[in-house]
């Protein structure tokens, strides 16, 4: 009996060894990650991390976070061991926008560009001058600007006006368009905080910046636009469903002398032309601005004739895509404070935003996909210079024609 409670007592020892062992063995193991349910939750896994890891090298937290991949399949993360996802642009962080380092950027460009073609700026022609205004900001900065159509000169009447003092700043998220348009168009003379005409630009700032006292500040302004989506907004807006399409229809009867619908140009006014079915197809504009006709309004006129833009001696080119993060480096050159400017432009353009709503939306390049190539060569000698004076990379599509 006593060799048989001994023996059972070994046993019971062995067996307490044995599982001792194996858990000891076990918790000194790497607990494997757990499976995250969700992509909310890889995202968190990762930004708790990437703090942890980066608190000593005084990265922000907002910058952290900004470098989290903005897609991320979430089927793929747990199970690819090296990361290395089947479609690798879901594995690359972008470039944040850098306004001042692209404006820069541009600026060198189009010094480049008009070397050797400036001009000091002593007169302007009807056109330029229809477009451009003289303003001096509460920084004291006298600044000369073309509102290059079609390229978010609405906002940028907004920006200039706020910069002069014209527009209360309570005010600027809520500018209506006869608002700003009154400041830029209708200002009196005798009145100092808004925009006016080049007649009324004092002489000395007339030659856009050259042979000033150094105290004297001054900056030469544009916003641009992508060349063929400029032109395409100006014959959605002005010449296909504008409201204005009588004063365009006029402009714009040559055209059809080469479509299948001649005969459109015979009628009395654009409300009769349209109720007749015509309807000038954007090949059709295209190929009429191709054949010479590029400056027959401003509103498809390339920027560096319509503004001349050689002869402006440019510090700021803004982009009409980035406007609202290159407006606050306008800020600066204007010596405004940021809290001056917008926090949203839309209501200033309600009109382009409206058009936008209704529009059916298609990729630029469907809209010259079918243009013969003869077209398209015209196209790009007509417009080239502004994408090279405006820092925009011109279409495969088009450099290739």
């Amino acid at each position: 009996m006593y060799q048989k409670i001994l023996f059972s007592g070994i046993i019971l020892v062995f067996i307490f060894s044995c599982g001792y062992y194996l858990g000891v063995s076990q918790n000194s193991r790497i607990d494997p990650i757990p499976s995250l349910a969700t992509i909310e939750e890889f995202k968190a896994d990762f930004v708790r991390k990437e703090i942890a890891s980066l608190r000593n090298a005084s990265l922000k937290e907002e910058e952290i976070i900004e470098k989290i991949p903005p897609k991320l399949d979430s089927e793929k993360l747990p199970d690819d061991k090296n990361n290395n996802f089947e479609n690798p642009k879901e594995n690359v962080i972008e470039e944040s926008y850098d306004a001042r380092k692209e404006i820069t950027k541009r600026l060198e460009g189009y010094n480049k560009y008009c070397e050797g073609r400036r001009r000091s700026l002593i007169g302007v022609s009807f056109i330029t001058g229809y477009i451009s205004r003289y303003g001096v900001s509460v920084g004291d900065v006298h600044f000369w600007t073309c509102f290059l159509p079609k390229a978010a000169s609405s906002s940028l009447s907004v920006t200039s006006l706020l910069a002069t003092g014209y527009l209360p700043v309570e005010t600027k998220n809520s500018v209506a368009t006869e608002t700003w348009d009154k400041g830029r168009n209708s200002c009196p003379s005798s009145q100092s905080n808004c925009l006016h005409k080049y007649s009324e630009m004092p002489q000395k700032y007339r030659y856009m910046g050259s042979n000033l006292d150094k105290d004297d500040k001054f900056a030469s302004i544009i916003v641009g636009r992508e060349p063929m989506s400029r032109l395409v907004s100006a014959w959605k807006d002005k010449i296909y469903r504008g409201s204005d399409r009588s004063f365009y229809y006029r402009k714009v009867k040559t055209a059809w002398s080469s479509t299948n619908r001649p005969n459109c140009a015979n009628h009395p006014t654009s409300e009769a032309a349209w109720n007749a079915g015509c309807r000038l197809e954007f090949k059709d504009f295209v190929s009429w601005v191709a054949r010479g006709n590029q400056a027959a309004d401003e509103h498809w006129r390339p920027a560096g004739d319509v503004c001349a833009m050689c002869s402006m001696n440019l510090s700021f080119i803004g982009h009409s895509e980035h406007y609202g993060e290159d407006a606050q480096v306008l800020a600066d050159i204007l010596h405004i404070p940021k809290s001056y400017l917008p926090d949203d432009y839309s209501k200033s353009n309600e009109h382009a935003a409206a058009l936008n709503q209704n529009a059916k939306m298609a990729s630029l390049d469907e809209f010259f996909v079918d243009l013969p190539r003869e077209t398209l060569r015209s196209l790009k000698k007509i417009y080239e210079p502004d994408y090279l004076m405006l820092g925009y990379v011109m279409p495969t599509w088009l450099a290739n024609a």
